[in-house]
């Protein structure tokens, strides 16, 4: 739930962060620059100081680079969370979760990546790598730790694993693999995995939810859009395409690409 007195409508919070934190992700090859940031505040809260070691700047850009991101597919979809409950997050075959706070932040309506004050958001991830959710549990925000659930299971078949909402509000499927083999509990290649995860994703998305699926290299987005343009589902392509806060590695990068996709209204 946003704020229900805010100093500033959530909008204008988020012009001004998106200003502040692209000046952190401007000097990220020139980490020695970051004097050049270090009065730079917002709401009373210090992006940098001179105490974070170069791998706390690190961490923080890429959050920031989430949270810039969230920012324009959120006036896309002009998804708002629901007031009347708890805003529920299903993030499926999540692995370490490492977007577990600007998930939980953003979308609970708070101002900064870092830290949400709002008790009023859910967060559930689910991956089938005992390892990565054992890590995915670790470092949750102070205070917070009963926001979040991480479930092992097979994330191409939710059905029958009761930890999972019925519905979520907002849906993310981060850097799908469509193009590599893929093996399932059994390990086992299984050629359609991905595709029964993202039909998983879609079958838990609430009515006024949004999906946001990303992509890491141009091959993956191209056979994701080319997938979910054979469903034969009540779902519409709000957005699609290159996200410009992504970080480039290698012959892809973070978040390159996404979808973003909500359920089509009965007429």
């Amino acid at each position: 739930m946003f704020n229900p007195e805010p100093k500033l409508p959530i909008e204008q919070k988020n012009e001004i962060r998106i200003k502040l934190s692209q000046n952190l992700i401007d000097i990220e090859a020139s980490l020695d620059e970051i004097d050049a940031l270090e009065n730079q505040s917002f709401e009373d809260y210090q992006i940098l100081t001179r105490e974070m070691s170069e791998e706390m700047i690190k961490d923080r850009i890429k959050k920031e680079r989430l949270w810039n991101f969230f920012v324009h597919i959120s006036k896309e979809s002009k998804f708002r969370p629901p007031q009347d409950r708890k805003v529920e997050i299903l993030d499926i075959a999540c692995s370490v979760c490492e977007e577990k706070e600007v998930l939980h932040s953003f979308f609970g309506g708070e101002n900064n990546p870092y830290h949400n004050d709002n008790d009023n958001v859910s967060v559930t991830g689910i991956d089938i790598d005992n390892e990565a959710i054992e890590l995915a549990k670790n470092n949750l925000p102070r205070n917070r730790e009963n926001n979040f659930k991480f479930i092992i299971g097979d994330a191409s078949n939710l059905e029958n694993i009761k930890e999972v909402p019925q519905s979520a509000d907002v849906v993310f499927i981060r850097h799908q693999q469509m193009t590599q083999p893929n093996y399932n509990k059994e390990n086992i290649i299984e050629d359609d995995l991905w595709k029964k995860i993202i039909n998983e994703g879609i079958k838990k998305l609430d009515t006024e939810g949004i999906l946001i699926i990303t992509s890491y290299t141009d091959k993956e987005h191209e056979f994701l859009i080319d997938y979910l343009k054979t469903l034969n589902r009540n779902i519409k392509i709000i957005s699609e395409g290159e996200n410009g806060f992504s970080e480039q590695l290698g012959n892809g990068g973070i978040d390159k690409y996404y979808v973003l996709i909500r359920l089509q209204k009965e007429q």
